[in-house]
C-alpha cells in the first residue's frame, strides 16, 4: 500500500500497519473471541420481548452485509432489523437484487433512507469541486442514520462490519469491539454547518447528518463484527454468494477495479473511489490486490501488472452516471422509435434540436427483436424515449426486460394508444426510478394536447389517466348535443389552443366536420373534435375511455370497450388485445395475442369485469395486425371478424 494513504504508517522494515494488524490477528484466540461474541449476544437477545428486534445491522446489501446478517440471524439466532441508506444514483441490477435478497433470504425487515435528492446533488457538486470528495453527504448518512434508528428502535447492539482504519490502514492502532468511534473515522467526519449551508440547503435538510446527542449515544453499544470473527472480504463474498448474492458477472466489467463483488450497488458512487488515484496515487485496484496479497491469494508480482493496467482507468459508465446525476451532462440521448412519417417523430426531432441533445435512430428491425433493442439502448446510453405505446407494451410483454434493462434510461413518454399499467409496472420493475409520462393527442393538435406524469404505482387492472391539458391548450368534453358534460360523465374530447392545426389542406368538407365553433361560447373559438371519449373524475384528471365508436349499448348497459381492453391487458400472458362490437349480432369480440387459450382467458375475465361486459367470443391470433403508425389495425380486424360474416 502506498505511503500516501491517509493515516497509514510503516514500521522500520517497511511493512504497513494494515499488514501488521493482519499478521497479528493470526495469533488471536478466535475461539475465545467467539465466546465473547456469544456473551455479547446473550446480553441483548430478546431484550424487546418475544418477536421484538434485539439488534440492528447497518447494511448496503453487499457481500459483507449478507455475511453480517447471516452471522447474527442464522448462527447467533438473533432477530436483527436492518438499516440502509440508498443513494439516489441508478442502481446496478445486482445492487437491486442484493438489497431485496438480503431481506428475503434471511427474513429481515429493512428500513431504508433515501437521502434528500436536492441536497445530495448540491453537496455532491460542492464537495467534488472543492475537496474531490463527492459522496460525503451519503457517506455521512451511512454512519449517522443507523445510530438514529438504533436509538429509536431500542436496539443498542448495532452491527458494523470491519474497523476500516484498523483493517486497511488508518489511525486506529488499537483493536476494539466498540464501533462508537466509527462516526469520526475520517471517511465522513462531520463538517462545520457553515460549510454545508447555502445554494438552497438549510439546516433542516441536514438534520439526519448530525450525530445523535451524547445522551442517546450513551444508550447504544455498536460493535465491529471483525473484532469477533476473522474478517476476510473474499470469504464473506463466498458465504454471501451461497445465500443468493449476485456479483457483476455478465453485467459490468469495471475498468478501475480488480474484482466484481465489492461496492457494486451503483456506478456513479465509484467516481469517489477513483478520486483517490489523483489525490493519493492509488485507487480500488490497489486496495483489493493488497487484500489478496494479505490473504495469500496473490503475490506482489501478480498484483503489480493488474494495478498498472487498472488502477488509474476511470470507468466511463461511472463518469456518465455521475455527470448526469450532478447535472454535468451536456446532452440527453433520445432513442427514436417512430418513423419520420409518423407525427410522434416530431418530439424526437424538435426536442433534440431545441435541447442540443442527441437522437439515436434505431433500425426498424430491432423492434422485432426486443432483446437486441434493449442491448442497443444500453450500448448507446439512451436516457429518454418518445415511443408509441404499442412498442412500449411489446417490449414489456416479451419478457426481455428481465434479462436486459438499459440502466441509463430515465424517462419514457408514450402515446398513441391507451397505456396499460401492467406493462408500465414491468418496465419500472426492471428500471427503478423510471419516469413515465402518458401523453395524449391526435396529429391535429401537433402531437400532444394532454399529459400525465405517473406519480404513484398503479395496479395492473387500474386505468392510467391522460392527465390535464398541456400548456396553452384547452380540453372540453361535449355530449352529442354539443353541451359540456359535468365531471364524472363521459364526453367527446374537443381541443383548442395554440397547438391546434388550421385544418385539412384541400379538404374543406372534412374541416367543417371536425373543426367546429366552440358551442359553449359566442366568441370565436375553434375546437377540434377528436372522436375520443373521456371522463373527468373527482381527482380532476381526464381518463380516456374509448373511440366514439367504442362506446356501445349492450344488454341494456352503456359500455366502453376501452375498459374491457384495460381488464384484458391485466391478465398474465396477454401481449395485446382489442375489443370489437358486432352490432348486427349484438356481441362483443375479443381479439388477442398471448399465452392463455380462450377458455382460460374467459375464466380470468369473469373475475375482472361485470357479466354484461364479458366478451362473447375470444379469438387468439399469433400477432395482431398493426398500421403504419404502430397502432392496432382495427379496420383490418373488423374486416376479418365482423364484415367477413356479413
Amino acid at each position: 500500500m502506498p505511503d500516501t494513504r491517509p493515516g497509514i504508517t510503516f514500521d522500520a522494515e517497511g511493512v504497513c500497519s494494515a499488514c501488521r494488524h493482519y499478521e497479528n490477528r493470526k495469533n488471536v484466540d478466535w475461539d475465545a473471541r467467539f465466546k465473547e461474541f456469544e456473551a455479547y449476544c446473550d446480553k441483548y437477545r430478546g431484550m424487546n420481548g418475544p418477536g421484538g428486534y434485539d439488534c440492528a445491522v447497518a447494511v448496503s446489501g453487499g457481500k459483507d452485509s449478507h455475511f453480517q446478517v447471516w452471522m447474527l440471524k442464522e448462527v447467533m439466532h438473533m432477530n436483527p432489523i436492518l438499516f440502509s441508506v440508498e443513494d439516489n444514483f441508478p442502481m446496478t441490477q445486482a445492487g437491486i437484487h442484493n438489497l431485496k435478497n438480503i431481506s428475503e433470504e434471511f427474513g429481515c425487515t429493512i428500513i431504508s433512507c433515501k437521502p434528500n435528492i436536492k441536497v445530495q446533488k448540491t453537496l455532491m457538486r460542492k464537495f467534488f469541486e472543492k475537496y474531490g470528495k463527492p459522496t460525503w453527504y451519503v457517506d455521512r448518512l451511512i454512519y449517522t442514520f443507523p445510530l438514529h434508528m438504533a436509538a429509536k428502535f431500542n436496539t443498542p447492539m448495532l452491527c458494523y462490519g470491519e474497523n476500516v482504519s484498523f483493517e486497511y490502514g488508518g489511525n486506529a492502532d488499537k483493536e476494539t469491539y466498540s464501533a462508537m468511534g466509527q462516526i469520526e473515522n475520517g471517511v465522513a467526519v462531520g463538517m462545520p454547518m457553515e460549510e454545508l449551508l447555502g445554494d438552497g440547503v438549510t439546516e433542516k435538510d441536514l438534520s439526519l447528518t448530525l450525530a445523535p446527542s451524547a445522551e442517546e449515544r450513551a444508550k447504544l453499544d455498536p460493535f465491529y463484527m471483525s473484532y469477533f470473527v476473522p474478517w476476510n472480504s473474499y470469504k464473506n463474498y463466498q458465504i454471501a454468494k451461497a445465500h443468493g448474492f449476485h456479483d457483476l458477472t455478465h453485467e459490468w466489467d469495471r475498468t478501475h477495479h480488480a474484482e466484481n463483488f465489492d461496492q457494486i450497488d451503483s456506478r456513479a458512487y465509484l467516481v469517489h473511489s477513483w478520486l483517490k488515484y489523483p489525490k493519493f496515487g492509488h485507487a480500488a485496484a490497489t486496495d483489493y490486490t493488497a487484500r489478496y496479497i494479505r490473504y495469500g491469494m496473490m503475490t506482489r508480482e501478480e498484483a503489480i501488472p493488474i494495478i498498472k493496467e487498472r488502477d488509474g482507468k476511470l470507468d466511463p459508465l461511472c463518469v456518465r452516471d455521475f455527470c448526469e446525476f450532478c447535472g454535468y451532462t451536456e446532452h440527453d440521448i433520445f432513442g427514436n422509435q417512430a418513423p419520420f412519417y409518423f407525427d410522434l417523430s416530431c418530439k424526437d426531432l424538435y426536442q433534440t434540436l431545441s435541447l442540443g441533445a442527441t437522437c439515436h435512430i434505431f433500425s426498424k428491425k430491432l423492434f422485432t427483436f426486443p432483446m437486441l433493442l434493449l442491448k442497443e439502448m444500453e450500448r448507446v446510453g439512451v436516457t429518454a424515449i418518445n415511443w408509441a405505446t404499442s412498442a412500449f407494451h411489446f417490449v414489456a410483454s416479451s419478457g426481455a426486460l428481465s434479462k436486459c434493462a438499459p440502466p441509463t434510461l430515465r424517462k419514457a413518454a408514450l402515446g398513441g394508444e391507451a397505456l396499460q399499467a401492467r406493462y408500465v409496472n414491468a418496465w419500472k420493475a426492471a428500471i427503478p426510478g423510471l419516469e413515465v409520462v402518458n401523453m395524449y393527442g391526435p396529429t391535429e393538435t401537433t402531437v400532444d394536447c394532454a399529459a400525465f406524469h405517473l406519480t404513484r404505482d398503479y395496479r395492473d387492472d387500474e386505468a392510467i389517466p391522460i392527465g390535464k391539458a398541456c400548456r396553452n391548450m384547452q380540453i372540453i368534453l361535449l355530449d352529442k348535443d354539443g353541451k359540456s358534460v359535468p365531471d364524472g360523465e363521459a364526453g367527446e374530447i374537443c381541443v383548442r389552443g395554440s397547438g391546434l392545426a388550421s385544418g385539412y389542406f384541400g379538404n374543406w368538407e372534412k374541416d367543417d366536420e371536425c373543426f367546429i365553433q366552440n358551442p359553449t361560447t359566442v366568441f370565436p373559438h375553434i375546437l377540434y373534435r377528436t372522436g375520443d371519449i373521456a371522463v373527468k373524475k373527482d381527482d380532476g384528471l381526464l381518463y380516456f375511455l374509448s373511440r366514439q365508436d367504442g362506446q356501445i349499448k349492450h344488454m341494456g348497459y352503456r359500455i366502453e370497450l376501452g375498459e374491457i381492453e384495460t381488464a384484458l391487458h391485466s391478465v398474465d400472458g396477454i401481449a395485446a388485445a382489442a375489443c370489437l362490437f358486432d352490432r348486427s349480432r349484438d356481441r362483443i369480440l375479443c381479439i388477442y395475442e398471448g399465452e392463455p387459450d380462450a377458455a382460460a382467458l374467459a375464466r380470468a375475465m369473469r373475475r375482472l369485469v361485470p357479466k354484461y361486459m364479458l366478451p362473447n367470443i375470444y379469438e387468439k391470433l399469433d400477432a395482431l395486425p398493426m398500421n403504419a403508425n404502430g397502432k392496432i389495425d382495427r379496420v383490418k380486424l373488423k374486416e376479418q371478424f365482423i364484415h367477413a360474416e356479413d
